[in-house]
């Protein structure tokens, strides 16, 4: 072995309400597929809007049980925010697109 070697680092960001509710965004930063889940019991019509800087609304996506998956392949480079919201629930997670 030559001794050099490569690795990725996946950051995941978690954001806690109350009780055992969260939502998880990886990898972060993303490059063309994002994963959003959420652990605990969601509300009704549960979905993940993906908004840039200014807090334009660039897509909704709904939740599929208790995950989605975002395409961003086609989003500039930059920071994003992440938006999950049910009936009972909503969390933003800040997310950059490389």
């Amino acid at each position: 072995a030559s001794g050099n070697g490569t690795y990725s680092r996946e950051v995941v960001a978690i954001v806690k309400a109350g009780g055992e509710f969260s939502v998880v965004a990886h990898p972060n930063p993303v490059s063309h597929k994002l994963q959003v889940t959420v652990y605990g019991v969601q509300g009704n019509n549960p979905v993940a809007t993906v908004m840039d800087v200014t807090g334009k609304l660039i897509s909704t996506v709904k939740m599929m049980g208790n995950t989605a998956e975002i395409d961003m392949s086609g989003l500039a480079q930059g920071a994003y925010t992440i938006r999950y919201t049910d009936a009972n629930h909503a969390e933003t997670i800040k997310v950059n697109k490389r």
